[in-house]
């Protein structure tokens, strides 16, 4: 039987809860009581006190429960260092707590003369040219001067005649690029067309029945043609683009709200043109 993280989690301190709770009712004596009293000292007077087997078990649980918090904790600090750096991730349950939320960065304090009071110091954003530098699917762009903070790819897998696009969260102004499980793109002749179709997740900023806006590029043949970029704001998103010429082709998506966007997984899939 498989479980999540979560659920194991939440078996857990179902258990410490209810173990704790039966320690309040045993637990007699003003010093017990007393303010003073810490969590240490409670600690050392559980590890003398002999207990039958089932309430032992219970406290090894709780001792779990406040591990497996302590680890949690550094896992989202590492994730959130992550997600902002990169700007792009796949979701998975080291950063599923952060979709639908709202993204709260650590601001930086700079005094008149420049200097950082508090906070981390400023980060310059890439050029264009730094982005695309390793890449091997953008060589040049044309159109509009818009440069994403970052750009990230991720790969699709195969089902019938569609691709499956991943579970995908991303910042604002950060790029998603999908491309086909070998890295490559969709083969299209002229007039055929590339169509993608995805849910969001819902977030705590949306309006009813809105999601948050995600802007649509695509790429022909390495070049980003981000002057025909169309905006979407839904829950259910649906972009198609056709084909100009014959060639290689990718859809971009761009994070165009101020809080993160989660997709969930959507597909991919092409239609002849007639």
């Amino acid at each position: 039987m498989k479980i999540s993280y979560y659920d194991a989690f939440d078996l857990i301190a179902e258990d410490a809860g209810r173990l704790l709770s039966d320690l309040e009712k045993e637990t007699t004596g003003a010093e017990q009581h007393h303010p003073n009293t810490t969590i240490n000292a409670v600690a050392a007077n559980l590890s003398t006190m002999r207990r039958p087997k089932k309430q032992r078990l219970k406290l090894r649980l709780l001792i779990a429960a406040i591990i497996l918090l302590s680890t949690s904790t550094i896992a989202l600090a590492v994730y959130h260092y992550d997600l902002f750096q990169d700007g792009a991730a796949l979701v998975d349950d080291s950063n599923r707590d952060l979709v639908g939320k709202e993204q709260h960065g650590e601001a930086t304090v700079i005094d008149k003369e420049g200097n950082i009071i508090s906070g981390p110091p400023e980060v310059s954003l890439p050029t264009m040219e730094e982005l695309i530098a390793d890449s091997e699917i953008i060589t040049s762009t044309e159109g509009s001067s818009f440069t994403p903070n970052s750009i990230s790819y991720f790969s699709t897998s195969s089902e019938g005649t569609c691709s499956i696009t991943p579970e995908v969260i991303f910042l604002n102004a950060s790029m998603v690029v999908f491309t086909r499980e070998d890295g490559s793109g969709w083969e299209l002749s002229e007039g055929d067309r590339l169509i993608f179709e995805a849910e969001e997740y819902p977030s705590v900023i949306d309006l009813p029945g809105k999601g948050q806006t995600v802007a649509f590029m695509y790429i022909c043949n390495g070049h980003l043609m981000n002057e025909d970029s169309v905006s979407k704001q839904a829950l259910d998103l649906h972009f198609e683009l056709q084909a100009e010429q014959t060639g290689e082709y990718y859809i971009c998506l761009v994070g165009a709200s101020s809080d993160s966007i989660s997709l969930k997984e959507g597909t991919i899939y092409t239609e002849q043109g007639e």
